[in-house]
């Protein structure tokens, strides 16, 4: 096949299983994956673009593979999202994000072969204006103006590791 394309979609999901329901917004989707074939080892181009409310953006540029296994790697490219209250912090502490965006530049690799997934992300991450709230009064229990973590490199093969240099 020669492309696939999906042009201006929006996907709205709720997360029922969360404490709380938990609203997502995905608009503006825009992917485009060309030379689509099952052949093995066979690499097609791949863009992916995409708002996520209440602000943020996602775009990737890369190839994925999916026969003998999935893999896909990405060139370095802009994220930016921000924080809007969610239930999922909840699960495991008294606690919920008030505000924050969180920026970055990175290049991913997914890679599923062997039935062990091993993803690694590289580049820079920048946290912004965060703020976390105490769950039952609202009372401010902590937050910061920014931090900022380049060459960063997060890594799931042969073991979760995060390292950036010093």
């Amino acid at each position: 096949m020669g492309e696939v394309v999906l042009d201006d979609f929006t996907v709205d999901i709720t997360d029922l299983a969360a404490r709380r329901p938990a609203q997502l917004r995905l608009g503006k989707l825009q992917c485009s994956l060309e030379n689509v074939t099952l052949e093995a080892g066979a690499v097609m181009p791949l863009q992916l673009s995409l708002a996520w409310a209440p602000q943020g953006t996602l775009k990737i540029v890369g190839s994925v593979s999916i026969n003998p296994c999935i893999r896909r790697h990405s060139k370095p490219t802009p994220r930016t999202w921000r924080f809007s209250p969610q239930p999922y912090l909840e699960e495991f502490i008294n606690a919920r994000l008030t505000q924050g965006t969180v920026s970055m530049s990175s290049q991913v690799k997914l890679d599923l072969a062997d039935r062990q997934p091993a993803v690694i992300l590289e580049g820079d991450v920048r946290v912004e204006k965060l703020g976390l709230v105490g769950g039952s009064r609202s009372e401010k229990l902590a937050g910061f103006s920014a931090i900022a973590l380049h060459g960063l490199k997060v890594s799931t093969a042969p073991q979760l590791s995060v390292c950036w240099p010093r």
